[in-house]
């Protein structure tokens, strides 16, 4: 037997959410097969299994907030001890009932009940909408209705790249106020706004994460920056740190430039591909 313990996720985490389980007890699982996703104040993230066997416990269920280090699943090389999980309970056939007999014909009653139940099941809307605290944080911070939303993770759930991309999609689609016509004034001449930017993804000098993690700017919390923009690189230089599964992975330039634009946050969560930085 081999205990499942809650990883640690980051240097100031001290407990975790278990957002969602990949395996049910008694199936196989693979080593570095994500087992069960977790969900803390600042990254949600799936963790993979220690070891190859069979899921034979569950200890913490999904919803359960636990401590970092606390056992949460107990995986055997050969499935033994799969029979310990509780059994499901057994479902109890409907009972029939006798039809009613037919009520006298009277007037119809006020129909005043459906309007109620209209009221309250819209007071409620988005209630049985799961949330991780990262994703509950910045629906609160940007005052979001999280109904509004497009979750595109399993079974529809709202992940934070959903928040993030209707925060951005709302900020290019709400049209700007239009500017006050001077009381007495000449027309002023219209200026040609400068070209945007290119798209971070489409950048030929676009410098992406490796794999999923947190990336870290710096050698050591306060420390200066590996880099800076304006700064003249070479190949090989060291640009990042992804923190992965307790790993610190240096992220390196492909080749040598001048940095341009910086997109990564210190600590924050990056996925497989997202863009850190641009070289010119």
């Amino acid at each position: 037997m081999s205990e499942v313990r809650m990883p640690q996720l980051g240097e100031t985490v001290m407990e975790g959410t278990i957002v969602q389980w990949f395996k049910q007890v008694g199936d196989e699982v693979a080593e570095d097969e994500p087992l069960f996703e977790v969900s803390t104040d600042k990254v949600d993230s799936e963790v993979p299994s220690p070891m190859s066997g069979v899921l034979v416990e569950i200890v913490a269920a999904e919803g359960d907030i636990v401590e970092v280090g606390a056992v949460i699943a107990v995986l055997s090389e050969d499935g033994a001890g799969v029979g310990t999980a509780p059994a499901p309970a057994p479902v109890e056939a409907p009972r029939q009932e006798p039809e009613p007999a037919p009520a006298p014909t009277t007037a119809p009653e006020p129909q005043a009940s459906a309007p109620a139940a209209a009221d309250e099941a819209s007071a409620s809307g988005g209630s049985s909408i799961v949330l991780s605290p990262v994703v509950r944080r910045l629906i609160s911070e940007n005052g979001l209705d999280p109904s509004q939303i497009s979750g595109t993770g399993k079974g529809g759930r709202i992940t934070r790249a959903d928040v993030e991309g209707h925060i951005a999609q709302n900020r290019t689609t709400s049209p700007l106020p239009a500017p006050a016509a001077p009381p007495v004034a000449p027309v002023p001449v219209a200026q040609e706004e400068p070209p945007a930017a290119p798209a971070a993804d489409d950048d030929p000098g676009a410098v992406t994460s490796p794999l999923v993690g947190v990336v870290y700017v710096a050698p050591e919390p306060g420390g200066r920056p590996f880099v800076v923009v304006g700064d003249e690189i070479n190949e090989g230089d060291t640009l990042f740190i992804v923190e992965a599964m307790k790993t610190m992975n240096p992220v390196r330039a492909p080749r040598g430039g001048r940095v341009t634009r910086i997109l990564a946050e210190n600590g924050a969560r990056v996925e497989y591909g997202e863009v850190l930085l641009i070289l010119e």
